[in-house]
């Protein structure tokens, strides 16, 4: 809780010296909306919840263990939002 308030702290008095464009600000909120809790969370929950049941089913949890393999290629966007980061602290876009 701490770190947090010193981030919006120190976010709060460096934010003037972004040059932040509203294109910058609209890639960067699209690219964690992509990567945000609906993508791999959900499988997630569903392979703990078969795991800890007094029968789990081996071929639901290997499906969506294959779900989240597949849908880890996501990854490549985390690249994206250190690109988008670096843009918008160095006034590009």
């Amino acid at each position: 809780m701490i770190a947090v308030v010193a981030h919006v702290g120190n976010l709060a008095a460096t934010l003037p010296a972004f040059a932040l464009t509203k294109s910058s600000i609209i890639i960067a909120l699209a690219i964690v909306t992509d990567l945000g809790p609906s993508i791999l969370l959900p499988s997630e929950a569903r392979i703990y919840l078969e795991m800890v049941s007094t029968e789990p089913d081996l071929n639901e949890i290997r499906y969506y263990g294959m779900y989240n393999a597949k849908r880890s290629a996501i990854q490549v966007f985390q690249l994206a939002i250190i690109v988008v980061m670096v843009y918008i602290r160095w006034g590009g876009f």
